[in-house]
């Protein structure tokens, strides 16, 4: 069974794929900097359809208890989703857990379809093109998403737990599982700790994003592949790289919070004011309340007014070189004796006394 696994998991993962490249109807693309809310949703929707029963015909009661916790993750992180229908979804499959009972395949078909949690036929991917992988590309932004909205520090090692569930149990490619869980056993091991933090696990996630992202740019002949090696790139964000070309990881983290909690072109809400709570969580909810901070105080809770807010206000310097600009035209266009104090009968004078000597 254990053989037959690993080619059908292959084969549902490039399902997925292939089905979204033959029947996307794809909006314009996006390009206002922020990560399109569309995509996560989809993203969450197509991992829900196809790949949590990934090579198998029914969930044990170990994985009902995994599947539960990444939904409740979803749940807290994930607000252009659904939250109520992720949350009463996990609540049943935790019951079930808690019993030792299996879900078989038609029991959690029904199960999604009752919340309206299954993947649309036609797909709504707008930033993750069908030319590039959109189920993967979808789960990315998931996983920076959840990993910048987790609503306290004491969150952060249960969201790193969801990820790496995610991709170790229910994610069809082999080699990425394994180069990724390499990454979690070298640089990870903190992120399970208690003292986590949310900074700490938004860097990790990215540098972790940067690699496999390499890894692809050397295995691939692909240009975008090779283009995304390393983000944020400079165009994205100037002042993320120092003189000596090293990264500057507060305004990383300013890139980060700006990308994945910005509100997007349709509106939906960034969600970024859940990492600014400071109230106690509420009986029976694993996060709590969230503080209805604006959006510019909760991006800062995370990474520092300083890394935001740059010393003079970028409005200020447009308009002086603009001023700047203006003064040095019309310096060009006066005239010479105009420019050294002279009168236009100094100049005449000097004129004719020339064409005398001549």
């Amino acid at each position: 069974n254990s053989r037959l696994m690993v080619p059908l998991a292959h084969a549902a993962t490039r399902a997925a794929d292939e089905h979204w490249r033959e029947h996307a109807k794809l909006p314009p693309p996006v390009h206002n900097g922020s990560a399109p809310a569309a995509d996560v949703d989809e993203a969450v929707r197509a991992w829900l359809t196809f790949n949590v029963l990934i090579g198998a015909d029914a969930l044990d009661a170990p994985r009902l208890g995994r599947v539960a916790r990444v939904l409740r993750v979803l749940q807290a992180c994930e607000p252009a989703v659904g939250p109520a229908a992720l949350g009463a979804l996990a609540e049943e499959l935790g019951a079930l857990a808690d019993a030792g009972a299996q879900l078989p395949r038609a029991r959690w078909e029904r199960a999604i379809d009752a919340h309206s949690l299954r993947a649309d036929a036609d797909g709504h991917w707008r930033e993750c093109r069908p030319s590039v992988s959109p189920f993967t590309c979808g789960l990315w932004l998931v996983f920076h998403s959840a990993s910048v909205r987790a609503a306290r520090d004491e969150d952060a090692a249960a969201v790193f737990g969801a990820i790496v569930d995610v991709v170790n149990l229910f994610f069809g490619c082999d080699t990425c599982r394994a180069h990724f869980l390499a990454l979690v056993e070298k640089d990870g091991a903190a992120l399970r700790a208690p003292s986590a933090t949310r900074r700490e696990l938004a860097l990790w996630l990215w540098r972790a994003h940067n690699s496999v992202n390499a890894r692809l740019a050397l295995e691939t002949e692909s240009a975008r592949a090779r283009g995304k090696a390393h983000r944020p790139t400079r165009a994205e964000c100037p002042r993320c790289r120092d003189a000596q070309g090293g990264w500057s990881e507060p305004a990383v983290l300013g890139w980060l919070a700006m990308r994945y909690c910005a509100p997007d072109a349709r509106g939906q809400p960034g969600g970024c004011t859940a990492i600014a709570e400071r109230a106690p969580a509420r009986a029976g909810t694993p996060w709590g309340p969230r503080a209805a901070l604006s959006r510019q105080a909760a991006i800062a809770d995370l990474v520092g007014a300083s890394a935001i807010l740059p010393a003079v206000p970028a409005w200020l310097c447009a308009l002086a070189l603009c001023w700047y600009g203006r003064r040095r035209a019309c310096w060009r266009r006066t005239p010479a004796w105009r420019r050294v104090g002279l009168g236009a009968a100094a100049v005449d004078n000097g004129v004719a006394a020339d064409r005398d000597r001549v």
